[in-house]
Parts: structure tokens; sequence; C-alpha cells
């Protein structure tokens, strides 16, 4: 055996895979540059419209899976352990008359909202605050899993209706169970890449402020007695304007008042 000649095949060799190495690290360093340079231009064009977004999240969620829920059937049982109510129970939801109405100080405080929540409903702690409507003396909360909202999920909701005096006179319940997760973990696009769609979109006016981005859950599939949700992102503008973004997608749900689409 030549060992010189062997030695130097193997040096020719970790000269060829270094400089490969050094090629892919190279190449990866320039990809980060661009995507960096890609954000760097988009929130220049923000700027230019004096759009606010300080309140869109830095932090990346790395990875997000969708969800199946299916719609509870109430049973007697459930019924049993409401006190101090008339409940008709139409299986997939129910109606609960309050014997003595409830009275709150303020329909948009979230904390006395949920209070009452916790002392007169079921699985009170899997629901969050979610609107007041005035005009229509109702007042939305919405089921969560794992802390995300379910957004305007008809299946998932307590709805509290009030009189002239600002008291909880009855309610009405749905509640989606039995949730599981997808097997695969689906990549999730950053809150800023939701916000440019938007933009892109015209839906963005200049001198706009973006007040909160978060995370949750939206119906793709919206079949009677079974769901899928995907995660989404819910931005909410300074003029009351609030969009969802498919967080594994990017495409745009728009809520009309009689169906959900997508764009």
């Amino acid at each position: 055996m030549d060992w010189n000649k062997t030695k130097t095949i193997f040096i020719l060799v970790f000269l060829v895979l270094d400089l490969f190495l050094v090629y892919q690290f190279i190449q990866k360093k320039n990809s980060s540059k661009l995507e960096f340079q890609t954000e760097a231009s988009f929130e220049d064009r923000l700027k230019e419209n004096n759009i606010k977004y300080d309140n869109v999240p830095r932090e990346q969620e790395l990875s997000e899976k969708y969800i199946l829920a299916k719609s509870k059937i109430f049973k007697d049982d459930d019924i049993k352990t409401i006190k101090d109510q008339k409940v008709i129970n139409n299986r997939s939801s129910i109606y609960s008359t309050l014997k003595v109405p409830y009275q709150l100080n303020d329909p948009e405080d979230k904390e006395e909202v949920e209070k009452f929540v916790r002392e007169y409903i079921l699985y009170a702690t899997e629901y969050r605050y979610w609107q007041y409507n005035k005009e229509g003396s109702t007042i939305n909360l919405s089921q969560t899993y794992k802390g995300k909202t379910l957004f305007m999920n008809q299946n998932g909701e307590i709805k509290l209706f009030l009189n002239k005096q600002k008291q909880v006179y009855a309610y009405n319940q749905t509640f989606l169970n039995n949730i599981e997760e997808f097997k695969e973990k689906e990549e999730v696009i950053p809150a800023i890449r939701a916000v440019e769609t938007l933009f892109d979109k015209g839906k963005l006016e200049e001198k706009t402020e973006i007040k909160k981005a978060y995370l949750g859950y939206y119906t793709v599939v919206p079949a009677k007695t079974t769901q899928v949700l995907t995660p989404t992102w819910h931005i909410v503008l300074d003029n009351k304007k609030d969009f969802f973004v498919n967080a594994l997608e990017g495409q745009i749900f728009q809520v009309t008042p009689d169906k959900k689409k997508m764009e």
C-alpha cells in the first residue's frame, strides 16, 4: 500500500467536505440575511404608512396542530348539578333562566362577568370573555383549548342575556368536547407575516394601530356535530376591526353575519 498516496486522497476528501460545509453555511447565512431584509423591508412599509405594530409579538410560535372537536350532548345528570335555574335541555345546547336575575355593575368588566359564569354555569373555567353587544343586550364568552380561544364558534360559547337593569336573567350554552390533536405538527407563520397578508390585501388603512395579535383556533370544517379547527392569528385594530388569519396557510378568514368564508 502506497501510504503517501492514501494520505493525499484523505486530505483531498476532507478538503472537499470542508468546502461543502462552508458552502452550506454561507448559503444558510445568506438565506437568513435575505429573510431579515424582507422583514425589515415590510416593516419599513408599515412605518411609511404610519401603521403602529408594537403590540405584534416578536417571538416565533414554532409549530401547532389542527384539532378535532365534537359537540357535547348534555345529559340529565349534567342538568341536575345546576341550581336555582330553570333549564331547558336541547341536547347539543342548554337554555337556562335564572330564578333570581344576577346584577352586573359593568357588562364590559371581564372579571365580573367571568365571576358570574364560575358561580352559575357548567365548565365555567373553559370559557373566556369575548364581547359585549350593547344593542342586543348580550355578552358572549368563547370556549378555550389549552388557553387558546376558539374564535367565533357557535358550538363552543356562552351567550348571556341582559335586561334593562344590566341583570343576567338567562343564558344559552354550547360546549365542544372530546378534543383531539392531529398527529403531525405544522409550522406556524410569524404574527408579522399575518400582518403582512392583511397589508397586501389592503385591509390595513393608513395611521392604523394594531392593538393585539394572538393565537387561537378557527373552524375550517364546520360540520354539525364534528369540527376541524386550525391555529389562527387574531389581529385586532384600533378602529374596532379585527381579522382572523390562518396561522398555517396564511388565508384571511372573512367573517360575515351569516357565514364564514376564506379569501
